[in-house]
């Protein structure tokens, strides 16, 4: 089966792209603007729980940070900027396992 990419441009055209067509997982930016990850999460958390545990999130410097909080707190898998394709790879597949 052939893996399709999309994209969106901010978190508010992630959440319109996501209720059109609910991809097997999805990579966000916490930092994405108009709807940020943590928005993004919640909204997908409340609407659509199946795939929010599916998200898989990258950030940059999260210590200390309101986002280190709410990927503790979410139980949100993520990846830290800069990443490896390989560590992207890896775990996009843990979240379909």
């Amino acid at each position: 089966m052939a893996s399709r990419l999309d994209r969106a441009l901010n978190g508010e055209e992630a959440l319109a792209r996501l209720r059109e067509r609910p991809l097997r997982r999805r990579h966000c930016d916490l930092k994405m603007p108009k709807v940020d990850g943590m928005m993004f999460f919640r909204e997908v958390s409340a609407t659509m729980p199946h795939i929010a545990r599916r998200l898989v999130f990258v950030t940059g410097d999260v210590a200390g940070t309101d986002a280190e909080r709410f990927l503790e707190e979410s139980g949100c898998r993520w990846v830290p900027k800069p990443f490896r394709l390989k560590d992207l790879v890896r775990i996009a597949r843990e979240t379909l396992g």
